[in-house]
């Protein structure tokens, strides 16, 4: 029947693998004050690499950039330019 031979068994092996993890980051950490280009800045770390098929991690994940807005400029006085 079916293919199979009398006093044969029909087996299948299946290999059991733990599903793709993705890059793991830690939290955001805070933003930091605004430079004389009027930007700031805050970065993150890798907490844990992926594993086979799961998402890598990225360099551009690991940091962040804003523009500061006028109420940072005002309350950084070491970018103030005297007029």
């Amino acid at each position: 029947m079916f293919g199979l031979t009398a006093g044969t068994s029909n087996l299948y092996v299946k290999t059991c693998r733990p599903p793709p993890v993705s890059c793991q980051y830690s939290t955001w950490g805070a933003w930091g004050s605004c430079t004389a280009t009027c930007t700031k800045t805050r970065s993150r770390t890798v907490v844990s690499q992926a594993t086979v098929g799961g998402a890598p991690c990225l360099t551009t994940e690991m940091a962040g950039t804003l523009a500061c807005t006028e109420s940072d400029a005002r309350s950084n006085k070491k970018y103030w330019i005297k007029t």
